[in-house]
């Protein structure tokens, strides 16, 4: 059966949460940078939602909608027969520029939007046993600058893993992630792309005594490590050196229900959370909203 849902950064959470966007800011943030000092808008719907001020000029807001579609869950039946998992995710990456937050009106006009970029993919979900699942994805799309003729198609690939396991009320996941991130575009004939390597765990605890539609509410955390096979250079802004990043930390705590998901109309998501990032010799700091799990982003 077909089930529409928000996952990762979804539509409907932008509509009833897009308050929350103003809070999401990130401070030289280098995988994002341009030669220009701009965001680099064909990285923005990998990156997601963020407000970006780079080397104190620049502040560009990304808004990414991701609408979610599944069409099979994976999963064991009661014979220990495999099912494989597939879903269709279409995330959409909107730029504004010079983002501010003193007119906030204005940032978020459309006439101030310079970027817009389509990045279809689909993932399958392997159930390798009952506690350990697979996830390759795929994801190819394009995008274009709104007031000039470049142009770019951008692409990630990968792989993630999931591993669950109880202490008790607790409950663990340890998540590992490797993809491929790049783009081609069309204005000079260029090209780049990264390695992003990441490792983490999420844990959460069940308040029985803290109910929503009956439902007991949970809080859960995770710690995520990611490393930059390739590293994330920030180019040099007007006349200050060139920066790398080639790690990153990320830290969360966020609000769910036990086993089961936030829903409005025919939309759905995990949770509601609170990251913080830090990375590159501090050159890399963040606050981020978040609605799903790591392993869901």
């Amino acid at each position: 059966m077909l089930k529409s849902n928000i996952e990762g950064t979804g539509c409907m959470r932008w509509l009833i949460h897009f308050p929350l966007f103003y809070i999401c800011l990130v401070v030289s943030q280098p995988t994002l940078a341009a030669s220009t000092g701009n965001v680099h808008w064909a990285y923005s719907a990998y990156f997601g939602t963020g407000v970006y001020q780079i080397s104190d000029f620049a502040t560009v807001g990304v808004v990414r909608l991701t609408p979610a579609w599944t069409f099979r869950e994976s999963g064991f039946d009661d014979e220990g027969k495999r099912t494989l998992g597939w879903r269709f995710r279409l995330p959409v990456a909107i730029g504004y520029h010079d983002f501010d937050f003193r007119n906030i009106g204005e940032a978020i006009d459309l006439d101030n939007v310079v970027t817009v970029s389509v990045i279809p993919g689909i993932e399958m979900d392997i159930p390798v046993t009952r506690r350990w699942t697979l996830r390759p994805l795929l994801y190819v799309g394009w995008g274009t600058v709104t007031d000039s003729p470049d142009s770019a198609w951008s692409y990630w690939t990968g792989i993630k893993s999931r591993y669950r396991w109880n202490t008790g009320k607790l409950e663990w996941n340890l998540l590992n992630a490797i993809s491929y991130v790049g783009f081609n575009s069309d204005e000079g004939n260029t090209s780049s792309g990264m390695v992003p390597i990441m490792t983490g765990f999420e844990w959460a605890y069940p308040f029985t005594n803290f109910k929503m539609d009956n439902i007991p509410l949970q809080l859960s955390w995770h710690v995520a490590y990611t490393a930059f096979q390739n590293d994330l250079d920030l180019p040099p802004f007007l006349d200050q050196n060139a920066e790398h990043v080639i790690d990153m930390w990320q830290v969360g705590v966020a609000l769910g229900k036990q086993g089961k998901k936030f829903e409005f109309w025919k939309f759905k998501w995990d949770r509601v959370g609170l990251a913080v990032e830090r990375g590159g010799n501090d050159n890399l700091r963040g606050v981020k909203i978040y609605f799903s799990s790591v392993f869901d982003r």
